[in-house]
């Protein structure tokens, strides 16, 4: 059995690459169906965020789940491998465990300590369940996942002073103006991105705010409750030639601000800038549009710089975080090992159960059927006690899986599963 975690994330993979392999909430659920056919694994979780695309697996020795993965995110998004393939990182077993424990901890994130990655991770959990794609060793794991992450934040200090994205945007934007007071500001899109935006928009002291989005009554029940304006999505072009700033975090799955609506804008704002900050993935900003002059154009891998600047505090907390997920992944594996050395255990007592009945009814049939069960039971106890010992041995420094497997396949135990 093995476990292991396959993506890519802002930190090597640009969002040129991500935007095209970022999948929506109803295409995971889509994608779970699917990976059952594509994919030889007992057990799949499948997590994509503006951040990262990632995948969980449990799987029995195939050797090919990278492959499989890789091929299916290219059918599935109609993108070529090559285009991707050096982005892809994989983690196996303990290292897997590990990695997982860090992104739901933040420690992984575009901004150290974020929490919004616990509740997107949380969000996917349950498309997961709902899939039945989780089973009893992923279930088991993201459980204590959870755990972790809670931990981690109510023990340590990563997340205290922690920003999120919808923070460094806006503060991206008190660095380009010195201060909000009184800058106009619209926000595209009422998503948890969105809100969380407005909420750093009023702390910051902006001025007027307006909320657009394609339903109209989500944009009137959000901007009521920061005091903004709700603009009708068809209108927002026209209120774009009075903003200042514009922060968008919509779930289109294309751009929705384009180069040749920026240019019709601009040529009634008589030279004034505009500053366009998108935080979505996929973007809703063409790329081209940062080429039109007096306009400035951020994405969010932008936003790293001013990610890293508010990190002093927060990295002091990460030496603790990460002897916590040591220790916690060092106990999941404990209770893994001992999860997969009983099912070992009972295919072997039934391998040695089934030759020892075909013997002894063959060649010792005359026996009473009492004296029968008397010496399977001394040949059995005999067999299996020295490899138990050596598991109990081995297991104490966690080393018990390259026995497991000799004796998989040394007695060929695979077939006592079907």
């Amino acid at each position: 059995m093995h476990i292991s975690s396959i993506g890519l994330n802002h930190k090597i993979c640009p969002i040129a690459v991500r935007e095209r392999l970022a999948f929506s909430k109803t295409a995971i659920q889509e994608a779970l169906a699917r990976m059952k056919q594509n994919i030889h694994a007992s057990e799949w979780f499948l997590l994509s965020t503006c951040n990262r695309v990632e995948a969980y697996f449990i799987s029995h020795g195939t050797g090919h789940v990278r492959e499989e993965f890789e091929k299916f995110l290219s059918d599935f998004h109609n993108i070529e491998i090559k285009e991707f393939r050096n982005c892809l990182y994989q983690y196996e077993d303990e290292e897997a465990v590990r990695h997982l424990f860090k992104v739901i901890c933040g420690l992984d994130s575009l901004v150290l300590g974020e929490n919004e990655i616990h509740g997107q991770i949380k969000e996917s959990f349950t498309w997961a369940s709902e899939a039945g794609t989780l089973g009893p060793v992923l279930g088991r794991l993201f459980e204590r996942a959870f755990q972790v992450s809670k931990k981690a934040r109510t023990e340590t200090k990563i997340n205290e002073g922690a920003v999120s994205i919808p923070s460094v945007a806006v503060e991206l934007a008190e660095k380009i103006f010195g201060r909000l007071h009184g800058e106009k500001v619209l926000v595209l899109g009422t998503g948890e991105m969105s809100e969380l935006t407005l909420k750093h928009l009023v702390a910051s002291g902006a001025g007027a705010i307006l909320v657009a989005n394609r339903t109209y009554e989500k944009a009137v029940t959000l901007a009521a409750r920061f005091n903004a304006e709700a603009v009708h999505f068809d209108d927002w072009l026209t209120r774009l030639k009075s903003v200042d700033i514009v922060i968008t975090s919509t779930a289109a799955p294309h751009a929705i601000v384009t180069h040749e609506d920026v240019v019709g804008v601009m040529r009634s704002r008589r030279q004034k800038p505009l500053f366009l900050i998108d935080i979505a993935v996929p973007r809703d900003v063409e790329s081209e549009v940062a080429k039109i002059d007096d306009v400035y154009l951020y994405n969010i891998d932008d936003l790293r710089v001013v990610a890293e600047s508010n990190l002093k505090e927060r990295k002091k907390e990460i030496e603790s975080c990460e002897h916590m997920i040591l220790e916690k992944s060092e106990e999941f594996f404990k209770w893994l090992n001992g999860l997969e050395s009983s099912e070992v255990i009972n295919r072997f007592r039934e391998y040695l159960d089934f030759c020892l009945e075909q013997e002894l009814n063959g060649r010792f049939h005359a026996l009473p059927e009492e004296e029968r069960k008397q010496l399977a039971d001394r040949l059995r106890g005999k067999i299996m006690h020295a490899p138990l010992e050596k598991l109990k041995e081995a297991a104490k420094n966690g080393g018990s899986h390259r026995y497991l497997e000799a004796i998989e396949a040394l007695f060929d135990l695979e077939r006592m599963k079907r």
